[in-house]
């Protein structure tokens, strides 16, 4: 992820969604910022105006079903 405003942005809430062949959702789950970010601190500055960062996250597979994903930002 990356913040091209020249301001600081605040961390969005993330929702990962797990699809099947058809694009009917299998599974959804939105992640506000403190369930991915540790640093209390980091939250309140959200993203440095040109920073750059990378989000790792879990997902238990829901099994052959799901063929696709989709994330996005809110």
């Amino acid at each position: 992820m990356r913040n091209n405003a020249a301001f600081a942005q605040p961390w969005p809430t993330v929702a990962i969604t797990l699809l099947d062949v058809n694009g009917k959702r299998l599974a959804m789950r939105r992640l506000r910022p403190y369930e991915y970010l540790g640093d209390r601190a980091e939250q309140q500055q959200g993203l440095a105006p040109g920073a750059t960062t990378a989000l790792v996250f879990e997902v238990d597979d829901p099994g052959q079903r799901a063929v696709t994903f989709s994330l996005d930002f809110e």
